[in-house]
């Protein structure tokens, strides 16, 4: 790659920002687990001692005994704990963009105006949607969940997971993968190591065999809008409009 090459591939990927080399963009993401962790536990914490001081010690630390036995109860807190995780990982990775480019950390996670290419994006995102519509009531037919809903159906333990994956999962994952990931190995390698580097590492972390019918045509698709419009903005629509396209389904299924 040459000297001018390089230039356009920072600029237009990375908006003129540094990103880290490969060794840097590992510590970075380890850096972001951990910072994820510690900001969980202290929401954590706090939500206990409020407890405890409206309910008193013993009054909390019977409710989460009984837990064990309360099944519904237990689900919506576990729902509301990816929520906390979700929220904890989007954060960690912003405060990681912005120790690395204070002014310029949108840049190192493609958080900008979208610069090109909306009608070949379209019709990407279109034929992504009717997939997942297809896939999905594949699945359901053969009675095959994808998501986890074998606690009741209310509409807390509904409203949260919706939440979770149509708003908290495609701005988290969306800013780590084709953010924070993608700008930092697109600087160095080509369109296509970036984008089955990022795909492939998106579907891991979503593994489970008939998952990957969902995920990994979304991942490619997800990376391919990423190169075209140097922006995760469209990126974090088109995840999050098929997400509901699959809890939707799964839902109106069960």
């Amino acid at each position: 790659m040459d000297q001018q090459t390089k230039h356009d591939v920072l600029d237009v990927r990375s908006g003129g920002a540094e990103p880290y080399g490969l060794a840097g963009l590992v510590v970075s993401l380890v850096a972001i687990a951990a910072i994820a962790a510690v900001l969980a536990a202290i929401v954590a914490g706090l939500i206990l001692l409020g407890q405890g001081a409206l309910w008193g010690v013993d009054e909390t630390r019977s409710f989460y005994l009984s837990l064990r036995f309360d099944i519904p109860t237990k689900t919506k807190l576990s729902a509301l704990a990816v929520t906390l995780v979700y929220a904890a990982l989007a954060s960690a990775t912003v405060i990681v963009a912005r120790h690395k480019q204070r002014f310029a950390w949108r840049d190192l996670v493609a958080l900008r105006p979208v610069g090109r290419g909306w009608r070949r994006i379209a019709s990407v995102a279109v034929m992504v949607l009717i997939y997942a519509a297809l896939a999905s009531l594949a699945l359901a037919s053969l009675r095959e969940r994808h998501i986890a809903l074998d606690g009741p159906t209310d509409t807390l333990l509904v409203g949260t997971l919706v939440l979770n994956y149509v708003v908290c999962a495609p701005i988290t994952e969306e800013l780590i993968f084709r953010g924070w990931l993608y700008t930092g190995l697109r600087r160095r390698f080509g369109f296509g190591t970036t984008l089955f580097a990022t795909a492939f590492l998106f579907a891991a972390i979503h593994w489970e065999p008939r998952h990957m019918v969902l995920v990994l045509p979304l991942a490619f698709a997800l990376g391919f809008i990423r190169e075209q419009t140097g922006s995760i903005k469209p990126t974090i629509l088109l995840h999050a409009s098929y997400n509901l396209v699959v809890v939707s389904i799964a839902l109106l299924t069960l």
